[in-house]
């Protein structure tokens, strides 16, 4: 029985150690895609921020003609 049992424990710890790699490896993907969409948005409002400053010159122009 205390074989059983020492077996039992010891496939336990091995699945728990696998499920705290897969885990750790889920977190590390996850920071980085969190990066990735902060450097998306970033550029996004950049883009935004130049359309707004292009159509305000181009606004300027046209009302100055």
């Amino acid at each position: 029985m205390e074989e059983r049992l020492a077996k039992i424990h010891s496939q336990m710890q091995n699945r728990f150690g696998a499920y705290e790699r897969r885990i750790a490896e889920l977190e590390k993907e996850v920071i980085a895609k969190d990066q990735i969409n902060r450097e998306l948005l970033g550029a996004k409002a950049q883009m935004m921020k130049q359309a707004l400053e292009a159509a305000r010159t181009r606004e300027e122009e046209t009302q100055s003609i």
